[in-house]
């Protein structure tokens, strides 16, 4: 249909008797026809389809009996040999040809075939064409194809018309050989390759990683941010030691997010806290005794211990490793072979073994410095006290949380006992105050006078009179007085 201002136009199918006589099979050469149809659209209509419609070629250059129309589509890879065929045979297509309409017959039933129409200008007449159209199914996602349409007689095939048209994007596949590269306490770097079948314009990948039921998005990868040699490569960072990890990579383009590959692995420990000394003693005039407890955070466990000591005369130190064991607090040592009259500086640290590779140790940092003086006979003297503030911290905290219970619950008797005598002390005030109200009401109903009662007296029933009848009475002794 096509309308204008005022016009409105509707396109008809026509048949041979409209067109007048047609050209007997005995005026054609038995050829294959020459003319070739016109593509008018080509276009996706999703990532496995394409619709494409022409209009058929001028009559004259069928050169036979018309057949119908045969379609044949193959990938644009010039290695591609999979050519797929469609014939379109309709008896119908061969009455409908092409010609100019007049005013007359553009008024009339709705077309059986679409008809494209145009003006013309220069003839001020209005153009039809029949439009075919057929739409192609089971294509493989974003992949050019090379459509041709050719219209055929008994005696072959004419002339193609060929078009490129491309599937729409689909969802990119999941991206290929993720890898863990390296691990630490803190980080894990990780590799991929791009999917294999991308439908469409990868513009970057994204990665995601979920520990603890919490799933997190590093930005989003930009293709050309990551790439080294077909291999992607990036880093996560700021993570957790000696946490679980779930990995997850996706390709994404500009309409979709692709399928989701993964990877499971767990962060390396990270090194123990520092010990914390809790004795230091000359023990005889060469030698020196250490103890310190486990250190108050650690991975796994605790597997060695290093003491390092220095005599302060010189910058050399020498240090001693001690095999651990994490069930055990506190850990001593005798340091021999040392120089009486010297100053000692000490400190300890404790070492754990990588649970990623156990061929490496993973260093905590070291205590406080201690220092101590090697003298003769210093074993009788009594050792100096490595009292600290801190070396008791976790049972001063200990302390206090109780401390705090109890007080809090303190304040809380309190105020559920003040509560209760109030109420009770209030409570009884009250119920004093209202009988008192109550025995003064009755103490005050007995004293009145009740007016309307009656009483007897030897026998003779009195009662009250109203004010009303005594002068009334009166009234009437004075006026039987003034008539005697």
């Amino acid at each position: 249909m096509w309308s204008g201002p005022g016009v409105m136009v509707r396109t008809l199918d026509y048949h041979a008797e409209d067109l007048g006589s047609n050209p007997t099979p005995d005026k054609l050469a038995k050829k294959s026809p020459t003319g070739k149809p016109v593509t008018t659209i080509a276009h996706n209509t999703s990532a496995s389809s394409l619709y494409i419609s022409w209009k058929p070629p001028p009559p004259d250059t069928i050169l036979g009996e018309f057949l119908g129309y045969r379609i044949t589509y193959r990938k644009r890879d010039p290695n591609s040999e999979d050519v797929k065929e469609i014939y379109i045979r309709d008896s119908s297509v061969e009455e409908m040809k092409t010609r100019y309409l007049t005013w007359e017959e553009t008024i009339g039933p709705p077309p059986i075939r679409q008809r494209l129409c145009c003006w013309d200008r220069e003839l001020l007449e209005l153009r039809c064409f029949l439009v075919l159209g057929h739409e192609i199914h089971n294509l493989q996602t974003y992949t050019q194809y090379l459509v041709s349409i050719q219209v055929f007689n008994p005696e072959g095939l004419g002339p193609p018309t060929t078009v490129l048209v491309m599937t729409d994007e689909g969802v990119p596949s999941k991206p290929r050989n993720l890898s863990i590269l390296e691990v630490t306490s803190t980080t894990i770097r990780i590799s991929w390759q791009e999917p294999e079948r991308k439908n469409g314009v990868i513009h970057g990948y994204r990665v995601y990683y979920v520990y603890q039921n919490q799933t997190l998005l590093h930005l989003p990868i930009l293709k050309s941010d990551a790439i080294q040699n077909s291999i992607y490569y990036y880093t996560l960072s700021s993570l957790k030691p000696f946490t679980d990890y779930r990995i997850i990579v996706a390709a994404f383009t500009m309409k979709y997010d692709g399928e989701t590959t993964e990877v499971s692995v767990r962060t390396d420990i990270s090194g123990p806290s520092a010990p914390k000394f809790v004795n230091l003693t000359c023990y005889s005039e060469d030698a020196l005794f250490l103890a310190w407890r486990i250190p108050q955070h650690f991975y796994n466990s605790v597997n060695h211990y290093i003491v390092s000591y220095r005599n302060m005369d010189y910058t050399r130190s020498r240090e001693i490793r001690i095999s651990a064991n994490a069930s055990i607090v506190e850990t001593s040592v005798v340091l021999q072979n040392l120089s009486t009259d010297a100053s000692y500086e000490l400190k300890v640290r404790a070492a754990s073994i990588s649970v990623i590779n156990p061929n490496k140790v993973i260093l905590g940092p070291y205590s406080e410095l201690r220092k101590i003086t090697l003298k003769a006979n210093c074993d009788q003297h009594p050792p100096p006290s490595l009292y600290h503030p801190y070396a008791d911290y976790d049972l001063i905290v200990l302390a206090g949380a109780v401390i705090c219970c109890f007080g809090l619950l303190l304040v809380i008797l309190a105020i559920v006992l003040w509560k209760k005598c109030f109420n009770t002390t209030y409570t009884n005030e009250a119920d004093s105050v209202i009988a008192d109200q109550k025995q003064q009401q009755q103490q005050q109903q007995q004293t009145q006078i009740d007016w309307k009662a009656t009483c007897d007296t030897n026998g003779v029933i009195q009662t009250t009179v109203p004010v009303t009848k005594i002068m009334q009475n009166g009234n009437h002794r004075h006026l039987t007085i003034d008539g005697d």
